[in-house]
């Protein structure tokens, strides 16, 4: 056995106790965040029977001024971005409110799984698969179009679209509010939380047909299957590229396809693309294949490094430090688990670690990262989730008494 002398003393940690006012503030946060969140979703969803009305009856859009193109693509701006970005930052706690933390985590922990590589080789990334992209999605067009026509459907009218006033400024304004604003929405949140919830394909397939069903407003058919391809691709590549190529992308190719449609734009639109497609062939090249390896094998680069190992000064549990195997054992008869990091702390169930196999207190860890002690915020959520672990091990200790006697020194 240890000598009594040597066992370190238990750490003195101040916990400040959260009031009941403000675990209501932190309530009505969360509850503002999900309802910024939701509202984009609601609206596109009540105007799921018009788009399939239109689809269904061979009603195209009428063709928009360029100033009330405009206009729509800024309000547009407003209901993705704004409103479900606010909602973001109230629910994941970084602006100055209360926010609850397991909740918060999870946020956090979503928008960490959106960065996945640099953001300027990301840039470059969407770039060189633009031209790709437009290919299949094109293949797909074409394929769709021939099946349609020849079963007596309704076909696109060429001479109706809803994007043929707009100028070249327009133009961009609306590939950037759509690459930005659907991305954020269907690859980002929407894809994010459901494979959390049902696994990452159901969450790509669901995402993707909701995303093609949302463009079913154009009097086809082929408009929604066409858009559903591109979602289905996208999603697979959100997992293994995250979400900034695939941003750059979304708004390239809205650019090429709007251009190619209205007027007067069509000869920028093809340049754009011949430019894009030998930028493509170049990077390639310089990168040996680099990117098409990552999307073809799903190899993704850590996001970031593994948190360090926390130190156990809790006097109740230094009987255990030398062995994880009796601790674990212990452990698991009270319905824990050991954390697959620190091999000390529990893995408490129900939490918002669980499933990760990290305690709470090396959860908090990873998602602070480098500033996890001197983020004053960070630090206190783990000085919290320290004093709640070593309550457990306490506990458990004294539960298992003599039949889980530590091994001798």
């Amino acid at each position: 056995m240890m000598p009594e002398g040597n066992v370190p003393e238990a750490p003195v940690v101040q916990v400040a106790r959260r009031s009941a006012a403000w675990h209501a503030g932190a309530f009505i946060i969360a509850l503002l965040g999900l309802l910024l969140i939701a509202v984009p979703y609601v609206l596109s969803i009540l105007t799921i029977p018009l788009q399939l009305e239109a689809a269904a009856t061979g009603l195209a859009p009428e063709a928009l001024p360029d100033g009330e193109l405009m206009v729509e693509a800024l309000l547009t701006a407003v209901v993705t971005l704004v409103m479900p970005g606010l909602g973001l930052l109230l629910i994941s706690g970084y602006s100055a409110v209360p926010a609850p933390p397991g909740l918060a985590l999870r946020v956090q922990a979503m928008v960490r799984s959106w960065h996945r590589i640099p953001v300027g080789e990301g840039v470059l990334s969407g770039l060189s698969i633009t031209p790709a992209l437009f290919l299949v999605v094109m293949m797909v067009g074409i394929l769709v179009y021939g099946f349609t026509a020849a079963a007596g459907g309704t076909l696109p009218d060429e001479t109706q679209n809803r994007f043929q006033n707009a100028t070249l400024p327009t133009v961009i304004a609306i590939a950037i509010v759509a690459g930005l604003g659907e991305e954020f929405l269907y690859r980002g949140i929407l894809q994010g939380s459901l494979s959390r919830v049902v696994g990452l394909p159901v969450a790509i397939v669901a995402q993707a047909v909701l995303f093609g069903v949302l463009h079913a407003g154009y009097g086809n058919w082929i408009s929604p299957i066409v858009a559903g391809t591109f979602g289905l691709m996208w999603g697979v590549l959100a997992g293994r590229l995250g979400l900034v190529p695939l941003i750059v992308g979304h708004a390239v190719y809205d650019v090429v396809a709007i251009s190619i449609s209205g007027n007067g734009t069509q000869p920028f639109a093809w340049s754009l693309l011949g430019m894009l497609t030998v930028f493509s062939i170049a990077h390639t090249v310089v990168t040996r294949g680099a990117l098409w390896k990552r999307i073809l094998r799903g190899d993704e680069a850590p996001s970031q490094e593994p948190p360090a190992a926390v130190a156990t000064p809790y006097p109740a549990v230094a009987s255990y430090a030398a062995s994880p195997a009796s601790r674990a054992e212990a452990l698991r008869v009270a319905g824990y688990g050991l954390c697959k990091q620190c091999s000390t702390y529990p893995v408490q169930p129900g939490s918002f670690s669980e499933r990760t196999g990290y305690c709470q207190v090396c959860a908090y860890r990873w998602l602070a990262g480098p500033e996890a002690e001197s983020n004053p915020r960070y630090a206190e959520r783990i000085a919290r989730a320290r004093e709640e672990c070593e309550r457990i091990l306490a506990e458990v200790e004294a539960r298992a008494g003599g039949r889980y006697p530590p091994p001798p020194f």
